[in-house]
């Protein structure tokens, strides 16, 4: 069974062969060219053609006319290119052949352009082909000396001419095919390792995307070269109008870095973020001299501190649990006992006051029992897809018709069509309690309470933000908002704004308090799509 031989080439990208043979076609171009104009007009002068200057004429238009065809050839990439480059090597060794004889044979020095042209196939052509056309330049040149010693009286010494320069035909084209052999192996080398780089590069940003914590790799004029989605939630990187990230670092971390460049051994203190999240720096060189590069790894000590916090309460959940158990039955007794005593006593101004402080702290205690008994049901979640265009219009006038809110007092923005998938009554018991905090905490003006909600793309999230125009939260409240039991309101339970963490994070979502602007701002932020 015969095997066909790959060709050997320098590259083996087809494009590359096409071009090489349009720019060897150029040079055969500007050859013949100038030899017709120096055969035209210089002729007398010059040596060529010095035995047949009109053949020599002749045959130098037959090879420009030659190497015009070939240009179109070349332009329409028909036929094949081994084709084109076999027409080209045998026109180039026929014509040159021809001149050389009709200005005097080897002595002429017409020969070397035929080393040029073997150097040329040796390289985009393969070894046996340069070997072929060297054997068949060098048969051509012996045929035509013998033909000049036996009809033109020529030396026999220019036998010898001949022999060095068949041997550079030899030596040249294997010279260029040991050459096109090396540069194709290292061409090879290169795209493997090539492939290879770029394979380790998409490793390494699924390794530093899939990283709980924030990375980021900046440059030594701070820009951001790279970063994964969780830096860029952290700092806050993201425009909402625009669609984009920001490439410059914060100025806070800026700082840090600083710090640690002039005092490496330093313990940095925790960078509080604009949504008030605490986070820990760490940095590392990477690279040398102008490619040196500054890794910078954030650390959410939030989280940290909310996963610690969350074995205590585990615990004491379980304790909780059974003493709310207790408290119900005794709790009803005494406010059933307490509508009793109203009945008997209700008519006395100072006993219908106790008695009122009674009702309105069992009240109080047996909401207690009911949000520490939810504590253990919250991570109980049917997910549903949920359209928060139409939800969000339909919660807020509900939201305003039951706390006997203005409708007015209550602004909803949507941006774009925001889909994600969430348990219903668990956003709703989320956002009511939001809202139910920022109205509190407002002007109780038009538009004081705002709920929006926009679609991140390129984080792929929906975020629901509910502001208000009030004061805000000081810097001494932030980092206790979120802890069970803490409330500012005198008749509030303090697990309210706990709760809906607690359920955002059931729904694989995360909720956090961005700051002021200047009311308080609270943002849910959940994965984009449909469940």
């Amino acid at each position: 069974m015969q095997v066909t031989e790959p060709m050997m080439s320098v590259v083996d990208n087809p494009d590359t062969h096409w071009r090489f043979l349009q720019y060897f076609n150029l040079y055969r171009l500007v050859i013949a060219a100038t030899l017709v104009v120096t055969s035209s007009f210089f002729g007398s002068i010059l040596t060529f053609g010095s035995q047949h200057p009109e053949q020599f004429f002749l045959i130098s238009d037959v090879y420009l006319l030659c190497s015009a065809l070939l240009t179109l050839t070349v332009s329409s990439r028909w036929p094949g290119y081994l084709f084109q480059l076999h027409m080209q090597m045998i026109t180039d060794l026929i014509c040159i052949f021809f001149l050389m004889e009709t200005s005097g044979g080897i002595l002429s020095g017409m020969g070397v352009l035929m080393t040029i042209s073997l150097a040329a196939v040796g390289l985009f052509g393969n070894e046996r082909y340069a070997m072929f056309y060297a054997a068949f330049a060098t048969i051509l040149i012996l045929v035509g000396q013998v033909w000049q010693i036996c009809f033109y009286h020529a030396g026999m010494g220019s036998l010898v001419y001949t022999g060095l320069l068949s041997l550079s035909f030899f030596a040249v084209s294997g010279l260029a095919s040991v050459l096109s052999i090396r540069l194709g192996k290292s061409e090879q080398l290169t795209r493997k390792q090539s492939a290879d780089l770029a394979s380790l590069a998409t490793i390494n940003q699924l390794i530093i995307e899939d990283m709980q914590d924030g990375v980021l790799v900046l440059d030594a004029q701070h820009q951001i070269r790279q970063c994964n989605k969780q830096a860029v939630q952290m700092l806050g990187m993201f425009r909402p109008m625009e669609g984009l990230v920001s490439k410059r670092c914060p100025d806070p971390l800026i700082e840090h870095i600083r710090i640690w460049q002039n005092a490496p051994d330093k313990i940095l203190p925790s960078l509080v973020l604009p949504d008030n999240q605490q986070v820990r720096t760490r940095f590392v060189r990477a690279g040398r001299g102008e490619q040196q590069v500054i890794v910078a790894y954030l650390d959410n000590l939030t989280k940290l501190q909310a996963q610690a916090q969350q074995i205590k309460l585990a615990a004491l959940g379980r304790l909780t649990m059974n003493i709310a158990h207790e408290i119900r039955n005794p709790l009803s007794a005494i406010s059933h006992a307490g509508e009793l005593l109203g009945e008997e006593l209700g008519k006395r101004e100072d006993m219908r006051r106790l008695l009122q402080i009674v009702q309105t702290n069992t009240q109080r205690i047996e909401k207690i029992v009911k949000d520490v008994l939810y504590l253990n049901k919250h991570d109980r979640s049917e997910r549903k897809t949920i359209w928060l265009a139409h939800w969000l219009k339909h919660f807020g006038s509900e939201f305003c018709q039951i706390e006997k809110i203005d409708p007015s007092g209550l602004c909803i923005e949507v941006q774009g069509a925001p889909v994600l998938c969430f348990d219903e009554n668990h956003l709703y018991q989320i956002l009511w309690n939001l809202c139910q905090n920022a109205w509190r905490h407002s002007r109780g003006k038009k538009g004081s309470v705002c709920l929006r909600s926009y679609v991140q793309k390129n984080l792929e999230q929906v975020h629901i933000e509910v502001r208000d125009d009030g004061i805000g939260v000081t810097d001494a409240q932030v980092p206790q908002l979120f802890e069970p039991f803490y409330t500012t309101v005198p008749t509030g339970t303090g697990l309210g704004l706990y709760l809906a963490r607690e359920i955002s994070e059931a729904n694989g979502a995360a909720l956090h308090y961005v700051g002021n602007e200047p009311g308080g701002v609270f943002r849910l932020s959940s994965r984009e799509g449909a469940c």
